[in-house]
């Protein structure tokens, strides 16, 4: 870990700072620290069901599925705002605004998590999970990033409902 040195009422004090780990530009606008608490709350759904404890490749394949649709709601959220972050100093230098990730290469990737998660969901759980899936994200996309986001400091809110 770094330290810093912050003065403070004319004393020195060594402050330990985090280091900027810098993401690929692909996997930084998926989101990354985001999609574990999305799965947690998946965990935590399917741990009240009467069929708890799912086989492991049934559960494999409902985490797999759901971090793939989360990546690709991130992307997504990083398209629809590239401009506002383009505008912002605090976040100008992410990777769309910055020019570090073309905006076909995110939308080309977005829909093809967008594919993987539906086939993986589809395949190794069932169509509603799938559908679910889809839902969260549309609803992440469309009702938080595109609908509440620019008119409602409330947006994380109901925004946290797309991820639960």
């Amino acid at each position: 870990m770094t330290q810093a040195t912050v003065t403070l009422s004319g004393r020195d004090a060594v402050v330990p700072s985090r280091r900027h780990l810098r993401l690929p530009p692909w996997l930084e606008v998926a989101k990354p620290r985001l999609i574990p608490l999305l799965l947690a709350t998946t965990l935590g759904g399917m741990a009240l069901s009467e069929s708890w404890p799912l086989p492991a490749p049934q559960l494999a394949c409902t985490l797999g599925g759901g971090a793939l649709a989360a990546a690709a709601a991130g992307m997504l959220n990083c398209l629809w705002e590239q401009e506002l972050d383009g505008r912002m100093a605090r976040t100008a230098g992410r990777a769309l605004p910055s020019g570090r990730l073309s905006g076909q290469i995110a939308f080309l990737l977005a829909v093809s998590l967008t594919l993987a998660a539906a086939m993986l969901l589809v395949a190794g759980v069932n169509c509603l999970a799938a559908g679910l899936s889809l839902l969260g994200l549309c609803s992440y996309v469309l009702l938080y990033t595109v609908v509440l986001k620019p008119r409602t400091s409330r947006n994380i809110v109901i925004g946290g409902v797309a991820g639960a």
